[in-house]
């Protein structure tokens, strides 16, 4: 089954720009046959235990748990 067909009746997919992947106000991705590549920025000083991911079949989350203190907005 090619891609195409795999996609039949899906509903929610984004549409892919030229490159493949798009530049949002929180995130950015992009896309290749092989591989996604998600960029959340964080604050600066943002360890790892502040971050919650969460990968799935049919999501993906990324939650900053608790901001690093006096960090400023990416």
């Amino acid at each position: 089954m090619s891609l195409i067909e795999a996609q039949k009746g899906m509903t929610d997919l984004l549409p892919c720009s030229d490159q493949c992947g798009g530049v949002y106000e929180t995130y950015s991705f992009s896309q290749n046959d092989t591989e996604v590549v998600v960029t959340v920025p964080l604050p600066s000083g943002t360890t790892a235990k502040q971050v919650r991911v969460e990968i799935g079949t049919t999501k993906l989350l990324i939650a900053l748990l608790k901001p690093p203190s006096g960090a400023a907005e990416p």
